[in-house]
Parts: C-alpha cells; sequence; structure tokens
C-alpha cells in the first residue's frame, strides 16, 4: 500500500495572519523560494535588508531577545526607534558581530 505524501504550507505566523487567513484574505507565505535551499533564500533575503526588528535580528544570529534588549541597553548594540518599534541598522549589526571575541582553539587554551 502506498501513501500520498501532502505538502502543506505553513501555517500563520501570528493572530493577525490566522484570522486573515480564517476571512479568506490571505494566504500563507512560502517559505522558500522555488528552486533555492532555506539557507540560500533566508541569505538573499538578509542580504537586501537595510534594518533587523529585534525579532528578525535574534532570528537572523541565534541571540535571544533578552540579551539583545541587554546588548541595546549597556550600549553594545546600536538601535533606533520607530514609534514604538526597535530598528537594528545591519550598518551597526555587522560591526557589532564582527566585534565578539573568537573561540579559543584547543592550542591557545
Amino acid at each position: 500500500m502506498q501513501t500520498e505524501s501532502v505538502v502543506t504550507a505553513p501555517g500563520p505566523r501570528n493572530r493577525h495572519e490566522r484570522r486573515a487567513m480564517e476571512a479568506g484574505h490571505h494566504q500563507p507565505r512560502a517559505t522558500q523560494t522555488k528552486g533555492l535551499s532555506e539557507r540560500e533564500s533566508l541569505r538573499r533575503e538578509q542580504q537586501r535588508r537595510l534594518a533587523y526588528s529585534v525579532d528578525r535580528f535574534c532570528e537572523a544570529t541565534d541571540i535571544g531577545r533578552s540579551k539583545t534588549y541587554e546588548l541595546i541597553r549597556t550600549g553594545q548594540l546600536r538601535a533606533k526607534k520607530l514609534g514604538s518599534k526597535t530598528l537594528i541598522l545591519a550598518e551597526d549589526a555587522d560591526p557589532f558581530l564582527a566585534s565578539l571575541p573568537d573561540m579559543p582553539t584547543a592550542e591557545a587554551a
């Protein structure tokens, strides 16, 4: 007996997308561009960004929200405000990431 594999679109990411989908106004975004790997799609999306929201910065760098806000509060990471939105400019994120210390090697320990 063969089973069919069904590929489903990703679900809504927040309540607004869920409500729009329930009302029939919104189709969920595809997670991948056709023919590109997920990593390549993410890399291309990040190349076009001028600024990151805190959530996008955390997603892109795998740094937690609390740590990100701590870095902003202590002045280690610059951020801008647009109303209630906190933005981290790509031109500020790159030097911050480059300034992080290298991992020690076994030879250096």
